[in-house]
């Protein structure tokens, strides 16, 4: 019975562990600062230094707005609030910051979005 409840045990754990490495991180550590979400590439750059590598591109996003028109109508002597959507399309410029940390460290992805850090990822261990 001790066997099944320690496999168990070592199972949780590695299941632990991989979902660790593989998932999105929300905080990343530089010397004695963090890196968040919705901080801005100079705070970054201040924080950690310069990355090793960057990626960017520019991408055409579509969304919608809900835009309120106000139309007065003579009969009913009172305004009509038509709320209809209509299609946004907005260039959005995407920057994917490399950190590669050394060989004991797995390398950090960093995705700006206008500017803006939006998304933190592990990958894998640096060289």
């Amino acid at each position: 019975m001790k066997i099944i409840v320690k496999s168990a045990y070592l199972f949780f754990l590695n299941i632990v562990a991989f979902l660790a490495i593989t998932g999105t991180a929300v905080a990343f550590r530089c010397g004695t600062s963090t890196i968040d979400e919705g901080d801005t590439k100079s705070e970054v750059v201040h924080k950690c230094g310069e990355p090793d590598y960057v990626d960017s591109w520019e991408e055409a996003r579509i969304s919608k707005d809900y835009h309120t028109e106000r139309n007065y109508d003579s009969r009913s002597r009172s305004y009509k609030y038509n709320r209809e959507p209509f299609l946004v399309k907005e260039q959005v410029k995407i920057e994917v910051w490399t950190y590669i940390l050394g060989p004991t460290m797995f390398t950090r992805y960093l995705t700006f979005e206008n500017g803006i850090l939006t998304g933190i990822t592990l990958g894998e261990k640096g060289y």
